[in-house]
């Protein structure tokens, strides 16, 4: 996960599904890339060490921009079940981590809240999850990483679904149809 360290990211679920597929996966390392809130590294700490998975959970902290590809490119899923926080009206707008994993060619989980399923087609370029599902987010993850196959042929249809639609290119192109569709021409008609 290359998120901040708040609740709404939803770090922790991930950290109370990890115990139903350790033993069946006994490789496996959870990497949370980010910083935020001091209490929550704690929380999230203390969560992993009182669960019996601190030896496979890793927190890198900080990490710059220009990393964020070798983050991707290190894991073998990406996951952010983030939740809505209704208290504060907190949601995930979009969740632009997913098309970046994708880029790279990494299958991805995220929660089923905000815009998250915009970027993520269930079951064809990853896995949509309920964020409080603890057994739903170990299964999907298991079968991720269990599964070279089906994590393989969704990787490739992520990394095509954010070459087909989601580049600058691409964004550019429904910007300029949008403009012609309305008969703007030019940089001053599009100011009116």
């Amino acid at each position: 996960t290359a998120a901040r360290l708040v609740p709404r990211k939803g770090q922790d679920a991930v950290i109370r599904a990890l115990p139903r597929i350790v033993g069946r996966v006994p490789q496996l390392r959870y990497v949370i890339a980010g910083t935020g809130e001091k209490n929550e590294l704690k929380r999230l700490s203390d969560l992993a060490m009182a669960l019996g998975v601190g030896q496979q959970v890793e927190f890198t902290g900080f990490f710059r921009n220009e990393e964020k590809t070798a983050l991707y490119n290190a894991a073998d899923v990406y996951i952010m079940v983030s939740r809505s926080d209704k208290g504060e009206r907190d949601i995930e707008g979009f969740g632009i981590t997913f098309l970046e994993a994708g880029a790279c060619g990494i299958p991805v989980i995220g929660g089923r809240s905000g815009g998250i399923p915009d970027a993520i087609q269930d079951g064809i370029n990853g896995f949509l999850v309920d964020p409080e599902d603890h057994e739903g987010i170990a299964e999907r993850l298991y079968m991720l990483l269990a599964d070279d196959g089906i994590r393989k042929r969704m990787g490739i249809q992520a990394r095509h679904r954010v070459l087909e639609q989601f580049t600058w290119e691409k964004y550019l192109d429904r910007v300029a149809v949008f403009l012609i569709e309305r008969g703007v021409t030019s940089a001053t008609e599009f100011q009116k």
